[in-house]
């Protein structure tokens, strides 16, 4: 217990001088604290905008190919057939098209303006054409090309 008792002067002095350092510590905590922040707040806000369109570029390809292209999803995972069996699906579907072409015939009395009005099939490329009373369906599935042309006296085939 070797100190001396300060004077209340000297008592004064001393408080004043220790809350005049923590006002400049604290100022001068709250400079850096500002320059800290305003050096990372480009970076953070960069970085969120790369990674959010690293996020969103994907997919954005994804809905492009499937909307614009015609590429199914599911055909990306799907084996191709052996060439045979693709011909006879082909074929097989366009069977089916011919068949609902001439349904459609027979209950509106006139051919339909497109294929969406019977059903296009989900897998292939298929085209379809009119002329006067005829028309003409092109395909194409597994890379099998299918072609039927059907006037008002041709018989369509048969369902089976």
């Amino acid at each position: 217990m070797g100190q001396t008792p300060l004077s209340p002067a000297n008592a004064q002095q001393s408080a004043n001088e220790i809350f005049a350092l923590a006002a400049e510590e604290k100022i001068e905590r709250q400079r850096v604290s500002v320059e800290t922040a305003k050096k990372q707040a480009p970076i953070k806000r960069e970085k969120v905008v790369l990674a959010s369109l690293a996020i969103a570029l994907p997919i954005l390809i994804v809905i492009f190919t499937i909307n614009v292209l015609g590429v199914s999803p599911a055909s990306l995972f799907e084996k191709a057939p052996s060439p045979a069996a693709a011909r006879a699906e082909a074929q097989q579907t366009l069977d089916g098209l011919v068949i609902d072409i001439e349904l459609y015939r027979r209950d509106y009395k006139k051919l339909p303006t497109a294929l969406i009005e019977v059903g296009r099939p989900a897998k292939g490329h298929w085209i379809y054409s009119t002329s006067g009373n005829a028309y003409s369906v092109q395909g194409t599935l597994y890379g099998q090309n299918v072609s039927y042309t059907g006037t008002a006296t041709a018989a369509p085939p048969t369902a089976k």
